[in-house]
Parts: structure tokens; sequence; C-alpha cells
């Protein structure tokens, strides 16, 4: 059957979109649950090294809860729609004019709102790990994210200007974020921040009091059932109770089949059927009181 290529084009986008999988940035780690939704992007890291006869920069471009908007970057700069993680690499040198001229050799799409992603504590840390990108003949790329304590950090400025540093030859638009590695095929970053000093144990706190509630709560249901079940089981017993002497009341008047159902003169008679009871169960104790040891069968 041939499907019109405007439905094919459709059904692929509803496919896409329903295998994407953005990173949840409030994830829960070991019962606790971490909010990052403040360091979400854009963020910027750039590098550059020098590669005579040129200058090599290479820009990482992420957001650890959304995917990756192209608006205002140049064509050749852009990773597919739906990434989460991009890798640019440019080289710049001086033509024969005496010109910079600048050429883009790499484009690569590390890690896509596609792929697997999760999080994890590695001793004080928390590791977002991105997966999700392919390049050329690679299509395990991945990232990593290590998130470590610093209560001094501040928080990246939107759209902030990147300076490289003379010293380093990295810039970042956010203090504290800086690459650790980067082979083609892993990407691992360090970001210093203030998020997950202290926010963890606050949070696991409030877990704490809403499970205590919880349970407080679950608790007094608990005893209320019990309350109600032993009211029901009282009321039946007291209803089988009532059906037996009604029953031995009819039945010690002659009666039989039937005529053994409760009847308003067997609820008249029931006081005196109980109290011709408890003496004949008297008497019998009374009766047996003279005989000492085990009784004989």
């Amino acid at each position: 059957m041939l499907v019109p290529k405007s439905s094919a084009v459709l059904l692929a986008a509803l496919v896409a979109s329903a295998s994407a999988a953005v990173f949840d940035c409030t994830p829960t780690i070991d019962g606790t649950r971490y909010d990052l939704s403040s360091l979400a992007g854009p963020h910027v890291i750039r590098t550059a090294r020098d590669t005579p006869p040129t200058t090599t920069f290479t820009n990482f471009t992420f957001d650890l809860c959304a995917a990756l908007e192209n608006n205002n970057i140049a064509e050749e700069l852009q990773c597919a729609q739906g990434t989460q993680v991009c890798v640019v690499q440019s080289a710049e040198f001086v033509s024969a004019a005496g010109a910079n001229e600048h050429i883009v050799t790499q484009v690569i799409p590390v890690a896509t709102v596609k792929g697997d992603s999760s999080a994890y504590k590695l001793g004080e840390d928390v590791v977002v790990h991105l997966t999700g990108g392919s390049w050329g003949s690679v299509d395990d790329l991945s990232v990593d994210v290590v998130l470590s304590c610093d209560a001094a950090a501040t928080s990246a400025v939107a759209d902030a200007e990147v300076v490289i540093s003379a010293a380093t030859g990295i810039g970042s638009d956010v203090e504290g974020l800086e690459v650790i590695s980067w082979d083609e095929k892993n990407l691992k970053l360090n970001w210093k921040t203030a998020v997950v000093c202290g926010a963890a144990e606050i949070v696991s706190a409030e877990q704490d009091v809403s499970i205590l509630q919880d349970n407080n709560n679950n608790n007094g249901g608990s005893i209320a059932y019990r309350i109600i079940k032993y009211i029901l089981i009282a009321v039946l017993i007291a209803a089988v109770v009532f059906f037996l002497f009604s029953a031995y009341v009819n039945y010690s008047k002659g009666k039989t089949g039937v005529d053994l159902l409760p009847s308003s003169e067997a609820i008249l008679e029931i006081p005196y059927v109980a109290r011709d009871f408890v003496r004949k169960v008297g008497n019998g104790f009374t009766t047996n009181t003279s005989r000492d040891g085990y009784a004989v069968f």
C-alpha cells in the first residue's frame, strides 16, 4: 500500500515525538529527590588550542533539561533537532591575503532526547548520564555531567558572552563549569554548583516529614478500620446469639421448623431463658465441687 508523502512525514514526526524522552531535572536518587531545574540551559563551554597553522576552537553546548534550540545559530553550526549536547569544532587560520579565515570541521550531536538518560550518586557528587548521539561510524556517544557541591558557586546567566581565558584556553557562561575529557566518543564535564549542596538534604527531610504524615494517616486509617471491623463482628455475634436464644425459647415451647425463628414473644422470653441457663450452669459447678484431683472419665 502506498502512503502519501505528507502522511509519511507526519507519521515519522509522530513516531519521533513519541520516542523522545528528555532527562527529568528532578531525579530521585537513592530515595532523595534533587531539583536541577535551575541548571537548565543552554550553556556553553568554549576551548581554544594552538594547532599550527590554525587555532582550533571547540564549542560544547548543552541543556540538561531540554533539547537545544537552533534559533539564531548558523546552519553550519547546528546539530540536528532533538540534540541535548552538541559539540562543534572549527579551525581559524590566516589566509594568504592576511585575513582571518574560519572553517567548521566537526558538528557532533553527542546526546539527544531519543537516548537513555539517568542520574546516580558518585561519592558526594551527582552524575547525569545522557546518550543517544551518533556521528559517522560511532553510534554510542555519551555525556557524563558531574555535579559537585560548591556553596559559593553562582548561577549561570543566559546568553552570557563566553570569554576564553588566555591562561587556560577555556571559557564558559557559568563559573565552575569545565571539560574534564572529550575523546570524540564520551564527553565528561564537571560543574561546581550549589544546587547539590544541602538542597538534597532539605528535600529529603521534607520527604521524611511527608512520609511520617502519610504513616500517621495510614495508622489512623488502620485504627478506624479495626474499630469498624470489631463493631461489625460484635453485631454479627449478637445477631447469632439472638437467633440461637430465640430458637431455644421457641423450641422449649414445643415449636419446630420455621416456628423456631425469632418472634416478639421469643424476644420477651430471652431474659428468663438467660436466667435459667445461668442457674443450670451454676448448679452444674456446685454439684462437682466435692470431687478432688483429676476427673474420672
